[in-house]
């Protein structure tokens, strides 16, 4: 489970859910297990944290001004004007409102494009979600499936790797 390493709304300072840099320092400490029977969690739900900054120490425990969130309610964001800055140290993205007084982290499509590439390289076994329905995108009418864009992204990767 690679997912929350970052802390979610357990401590006092905001971070990635899910940053390769600690993924990899972590995953260490499991260096006595062989890769091939290793499977890395991944998450395609993030933190939405409310007025405060990523690694600002908060006075109040995180979760009294954050949340979850599923990568299915970041076009809506998005759409009001959120951004996104890439964090290249952590290899993960933080997202922004439009006053930059709140933050969202979660991964997406570049993001699990490093950790794919690193875990390929690696020999780990695969991956596993955490949570399936968190980038469900209901079929559209005319549309016989529904989408689920993070994942459909992860699956096109490995049939890549697999070639």
């Amino acid at each position: 489970m690679t997912y929350d390493i970052g802390g979610g709304t357990w401590g006092t300072t905001p971070s990635h859910n899910t940053p390769l840099n600690r993924i990899k320092e972590l995953m260490n400490n499991w260096s006595v297990f062989p890769p091939g029977k290793v499977c890395i969690g991944l998450a395609n739900y993030g933190y939405y944290y409310q007025g405060i900054q990523p690694g600002q120490k908060s006075s109040v425990p995180l979760r009294s001004i954050g949340r979850s969130i599923y990568h299915n309610q970041m076009a809506a964001l998005l759409a009001a004007g959120w951004t996104e800055t890439f964090d290249n140290h952590a290899l993960a993205p933080y997202y922004f409102s439009p006053d930059r007084r709140d933050f969202v982290s979660i991964d997406n499509t570049v993001s699990l494009d490093h950790k794919m590439w690193w875990i390929s390289q690696r020999g780990y076994r695969g991956v596993f979600w955490w949570e399936f329905h968190c980038d469900l995108v209901p079929a559209a009418p005319g549309q016989r499936y529904a989408e689920h864009p993070l994942i459909d992204h992860v699956e096109a990767k490995i049939r890549g790797y697999s070639r």
